[in-house]
């Protein structure tokens, strides 16, 4: 049996400096851990930015909406892709997906990055056991679980944001930075300092 499972994007083209995601859906059992994977290779012309994953419970299983947005930074035209998704014992192929990126008349501009798998972490499995407002390395990347309206500073200026919501309502944010061995972190909400020191 394969996983019930499906990725989408639009299709159309995308000027640089704009938003374009992935659309992720696929079902699962409440409390079990979800595992995607990029299983292909190579440079792209986007910067991961946001990951939000929507969930709408139910008895036995739950519908589950991941979308990946990235910022279009460089002209480009290929694909992305292939992935491969595992949840409840079950798992599935999905296929690659075409981009087009352009970029307007006369600017010259073209940056791509090195596509990952830690482009493609859920949420719900991700930071599922993270305690709220304490930093956790892994490697040089620092994530960091809070609830809603509560921000966290630190030195690094490209930051992805991950959200979990339920039916439409955010339940936490989850926020995630590549930074150097001692980087100082501070996580406020409104004026006051809920966790301040270094990581």
């Amino acid at each position: 049996k394969a996983l019930p499972a499906e990725v989408s994007s639009d299709p159309r083209s995308y000027f640089l400096g704009s938003d374009w995601t992935l659309v992720f859906r696929f079902l699962n059992r409440p409390d079990h851990d979800t595992l995607l994977q990029w299983t292909g290779s190579g440079q792209f012309p986007g910067r991961h930015v946001r990951t939000v994953e929507d969930i709408w419970p139910d008895d036995d299983v739950n519908a589950h909406e991941l979308r990946v947005t990235y910022k279009v930074i460089g002209a480009g035209e290929g694909r992305v892709g292939p992935w491969r998704i595992e949840a409840s014992g079950l798992e599935r192929d999905l296929q690659e997906l075409p981009y087009l990126f352009r970029q307007p008349p006369g600017l010259v501009e073209i940056e791509t990055l090195e596509l990952t798998s830690a482009d493609f972490v859920v949420p719900s499995t991700q930071f599922a056991h993270q305690a709220l407002n304490s930093p956790q390395r892994e490697g040089d990347r620092v994530w960091v679980k809070t609830l809603p309206g509560a921000h966290v500073e630190w030195t690094s200026d490209k930051v992805v944001h991950h959200e979990y919501r339920e039916q439409g309502q955010t339940q936490w944010l989850g926020w995630e930075a590549v930074l150097p061995p001692d980087s100082d972190v501070q996580i406020r909400r409104g004026n006051q300092m809920i966790w301040s020191g270094s990581i």
